[in-house]
């Protein structure tokens, strides 16, 4: 790229509306935790279905992080940001407002192939619209901003949902998809030619594949990818999808209170990725941030679930510090890359978030389907209601997984970070 093109401001422009999209599809993931007991009444079903109903979102977007790379690197980032924020709207519109359950199934469906391709735009667009040496800072910076998704995507949202319905908010969250994605068609086309970069390599296919078999090869990016699963498990699961109805029923917390105490759960992520990022790299280690913060999650989710808090704000700091502990999972996307040749990291990388988001396939229907299980047929105001015993016994599945976590990064190597 030409060297006037690096401080041409459209850059932040372009970079500043794929932040944006990041933000709404971290927004949309999270949105069903606190319509549980609404899609509860719509559809009349119950924990374990909307669980799946929710976990619908990763059955597409976890597939789609291996092709989604090579597609960009063909037809670029930006015309596929596009088309992808108008079918997460499309998506969300369907799924706000649907009568039957299939449609809503297909909407979140749609969402989650649209919101595939949110993250690694971001990264692809770091990287090709800025000098190289700013690359972490933009990545960690969008990351940040997109977890400010989740965090709206909760307590706000749930305001927002009690005044105007839930199905006029998605409506309107569903417009703003659409708007997003024409607005980034627009300022694409008259982006100056110099920045109109896609990298369109015919051996870009042909070397992922062969580097992804290299990657598959090697035991030390399973053993990270196993780790990054079981520790992830209490974000994907927990945080995204079944805390707040367990503050609001388990607990007794108001719906509002309850959806804060969930949107603190990523404000901890927020403030805890930089700073345990900034210190493993300070002395170039990883393990031991892996050990020591998941054996504090693990204290932290056994806290909350067996030694409960009944203050507001005791349960306000122990979700942060659960968020904040739980950051460190993203050391395992930079022992992805070290593990493995330096020509293959985008593939040690799309292996490790395959396996990350399969996770969410599975645990946020099977805790419904526990939850279901020992449910002992009350209702409340058409919902299922559920004790404080359901919630306890189906959420042993956390501390089982991150104590998993725990046993299996004694098996990592005590990585020295390569200077």
């Amino acid at each position: 790229m030409p060297k006037s093109s690096l401080s041409h401001p459209i850059r932040w422009v372009l970079w500043s509306l794929a932040v944006l999209f990041y933000f709404y599809e971290y927004f949309l993931r999270v949105t069903p935790s606190v319509m549980t007991f609404d899609l509860m009444r719509t559809f009349g079903i119950g924990a374990g279905m909307v669980g799946l109903l929710s976990a619908l979102y990763f059955f597409t977007y976890a597939p789609m992080q291996l092709p989604v790379g090579l597609m960009i690197d063909r037809f670029g980032a930006r015309r596929l940001l596009s088309v992808a924020s108008v079918i997460c709207g499309i998506g969300t519109f369907l799924f706000g407002t649907a009568e039957i359950l299939g449609l809503a199934e297909l909407g979140r469906l749609l969402v989650g192939f649209g919101a595939s391709f949110a993250f690694i735009g971001l990264v692809y667009l770091s990287s090709h619209l800025f000098e190289s040496k700013k690359l972490a800072y933009l990545v960690g910076l969008g990351n940040s901003f997109g977890m400010l998704g989740a965090v709206f995507g909760l307590g706000p949202f749930s305001m927002m949902k009690e005044a105007f319905g839930y199905r006029e908010t998605m409506v309107a969250f569903a417009l703003f998809g659409i708007i997003l994605g024409i607005v980034i068609y627009l300022v694409t086309r008259f982006e100056p030619k110099e920045l109109k970069i896609y990298d369109k390599e015919r051996e870009t296919s042909i070397l992922f594949w062969r580097h992804l078999k290299e990657t598959s090869l090697n035991s030390k990016t399973w053993l990270n990818a196993a780790v990054a699963l079981t520790f992830y498990s209490i974000t994907v699961a927990f945080g995204s999808m079944w805390a707040v109805p367990f503050f609001q029923q388990g607990y007794g917390m108001a719906k509002k209170d309850a959806a804060y105490a969930g949107s603190l759960f990523f404000m901890g992520w927020i403030v805890g990725g930089p700073l345990i990022g900034f210190f493993s790299d300070k002395i170039k280690k990883r393990k031991p941030f892996l050990m020591f913060f998941s054996l504090l999650c693990l204290i932290t989710i056994s806290l909350i679930l067996y030694y409960p808090v009944w203050t507001n704000l005791g349960v306000y700091l122990l979700v942060f510090c659960l968020g904040l502990f739980s950051s460190a999972q993203l050391l395992t996307y930079s022992l992805a890359v070290e593990y493995n040749a330096p020509g293959t990291k985008g593939s040690a990388i799309a292996i490790t978030n395959f396996s990350v988001f399969m996770g969410g396939c599975v645990l946020q229907p099977l805790i419904g389907v526990l939850l279901d299980r020992d449910w002992s047929g009350n209702l409340s105001n058409g919902a299922r209601d559920y004790s404080y015993l359901n919630f306890q016994i189906a959420y042993s599945a956390f501390p089982l997984l991150l104590l998993i976590a725990f046993c299996l990064t004694f098996f990592l190597n005590n990585y020295r970070v390569r200077k």
